[in-house]
């Protein structure tokens, strides 16, 4: 059936999967022209053969790579890395200086970490002092650590993408999963109150802690995503390998639901009073009721009326700020050692001046006496 219909002319042909690495073909490709550019001059001055020979081979050998989809991408990449090395040995002299701009400008436009470094050592290559070879040496010996840079950053961007992609999944998953644990008590009051069983008696004794520990939580987890968002792609291999550990992930969270615990206990203390500040006193739901202007329909003319549609039930302002505080206190990472800090200079500052009222104090008896 399949090939009946794969054979009507009104149809599109189906196309061929494709296999192997198109992009590495290309690359192949570019490669051999170079080859084909540079092999009058080595085939004229004699020099070189190996390495023009050593080129062909190879890069016939990364064509067959290209077209097969049994091979390591990582590996036949490499290959090709080495290759595009070994061709800048034969780079005729005459334009050795073009191509290291050339190759300069690609490193500038990818942001190498290594960019300024690199810049100097063009600079230095070019204003060398000549030798018999014109400065031919440091220009191809600086071209083929340029092209080291380049090659290094593509394999690094190659090898972090699976792990950078595992990251996210993770992160997302545990976010998720405090998001949703953010969200349960609010879940089930609406699942009572479908059933006409609304319940804010004491079950309902531990939401204040609770809130602070999975909103402490979901802040944590909401940062992390947030910078591995902004700085994935500066990382390293190792620092992302340790981003997407499960022992890292889960040390995140809990440092996020302590610092939401530490903040909750010094709002609760009274240090701090203010409108920015949850008001332990008023913990709990605000119940609201919703109406709108609705026409009678029978007897005589038509006069407006208050119709309730609508029931809801809101965490109050103080349930709010206490939620924010957490989640402000588990997203960030210095809001809580800075706290611990100037608290414990307060308390030194206290104690010092206990210490010197007392002292003072013994002086002043002494005196007397």
């Amino acid at each position: 059936m399949t090939s009946v219909v794969s054979s009507l002319p009104f149809l599109p042909a189906r196309p061929a999967p494709v296999q192997g690495d198109q992009m590495l073909e290309l690359f192949a490709g570019m490669l051999d022209v170079r080859v084909r550019s540079v092999e009058p001059r080595v085939a004229k001055d004699g020099s070189d053969r190996a390495n023009l020979e050593e080129l062909k081979a190879g890069i016939s050998k990364l064509r067959s790579m290209a077209l097969s989809s049994e091979v390591s991408w990582s590996s036949a990449w490499n290959e090709g890395y080495r290759l595009e090395s070994l061709l800048a040995l034969l780079e005729p002299a005459e334009t050795l200086s073009l191509d290291l701009d050339r190759r300069l400008n690609e490193a500038i436009a990818r942001k190498l970490p290594s960019v300024e470094r690199l810049k100097i050592d063009v600079n230095a290559a070019k204003t060398a002092p000549q030798g018999s070879d014109g400065g031919a040496a440091n220009l191809r010996n600086t071209l083929v650590n340029l092209l080291e840079e380049l090659h290094w950053e593509d394999q690094r961007k190659f090898f972090k993408t699976p792990i950078l992609k595992t990251a996210v999944h993770r992160i997302v998953l545990l976010d998720l999963l405090a998001f949703v644990l953010v969200i349960l008590p609010y879940a089930w009051i609406f699942v009572r109150s479908s059933q006409n069983r609304v319940d804010l008696s004491s079950f309902w004794a531990a939401l204040p802690l609770y809130t602070v520990i999975t909103s402490g939580a979901f802040g944590a987890y909401f940062s992390r995503l947030i910078d591995i968002q902004r700085k994935g792609d500066g990382l390293s291999l190792r620092g992302l390998q340790a981003m997407k550990l499960w022992s890292s992930l889960f040390l995140r969270g809990a440092v996020g639901m302590c610092g939401a615990v530490v903040v909750f206990f010094f709002l609760r203390s009274g240090l701090l009073a203010g409108g920015v500040f949850p008001d332990f006193t008023k913990l709990g739901f605000d119940y609201h009721t919703y109406s709108a202007l609705m026409l009678q329909s029978t007897g005589g003319p038509d006069t407006a009326k208050a119709t309730d549609i609508m029931h809801t039930i809101e965490p109050s302002q103080s349930l709010a700020l206490l939620a924010m505080w957490s989640f402000v206190a588990g997203f960030s990472e210095r809001l809580v050692p800075t706290i611990l800090s100037k608290t414990e200079a307060s308390f030194s500052d206290a104690a010092s001046g206990v210490s010197g009222n007392t002292n003072a104090a013994s002086v002043g008896a002494n005196t007397n006496k």
